[in-house]
């Protein structure tokens, strides 16, 4: 009698070097964010009980989105170190309209933040372009950027989420 594991280690083990790769990754994202939505249903749902329930739904719903699109990026930008447009700049507006359910922030905060954030990376890639002569900082870290800071509650960045982006393009 076979059990659902191992026919699964069986079709695992059928499948080119790529495909089994893309499965182990699969997993792994799948694993993480099961781990993020615990976590954050934990932090924003059961831990805040003061809080009406639909703000903590909205908490919840807001902020694992957040989290899913960071880990999309971050695997996307693992392969082919870019962020592609096509997910950040829809992010930017949907956290920032997000704002307005969970009311961590006020709408002129998260705007101001999400400036803010877009426009120290484009000075920054900028400034280097003009010194070198060269690109070394994208503005897929600005619309990263952008789309944190509306979700970030109104605390400001640590200068550590800039640095080893900056340092990489030295």
């Amino acid at each position: 009698m076979t059990t659902s594991h191992s026919l699964v280690l069986a079709a695992a083990r059928s499948l080119p070097p790529l495909r089994r790769t893309l499965l182990a990754r699969y997993a792994l994202v799948e694993a993480v964010a099961a781990a993020l939505a615990a976590l954050i249903f934990w932090t924003f749902v059961v831990d805040a009980p003061g809080e009406p329930l639909g703000i903590r739904a909205a908490r919840f719903a807001t902020y694992f989105t957040f989290a899913a699109v960071l880990l999309v990026l971050s695997f996307i930008d693992l392969d082919t170190k870019r962020l592609p447009d096509i997910i950040t700049l829809p992010a930017i507006a949907v956290f920032f309209l997000a704002g307005f359910a969970v009311h961590d922030v006020s709408w002129s905060e998260r705007a101001i933040g999400a400036a803010a954030g877009y426009l120290l990376v484009r000075i920054v890639a900028d400034g280097y372009y003009y010194v070198t002569g060269r690109e070394g900082l994208g503005l897929g870290d600005g619309k990263l950027l952008a789309i944190m800071a509306p979700c970030s509650a109104g605390k400001p960045f640590p200068p550590s989420c800039c640095w080893p982006r900056l340092r990489a393009s030295w």
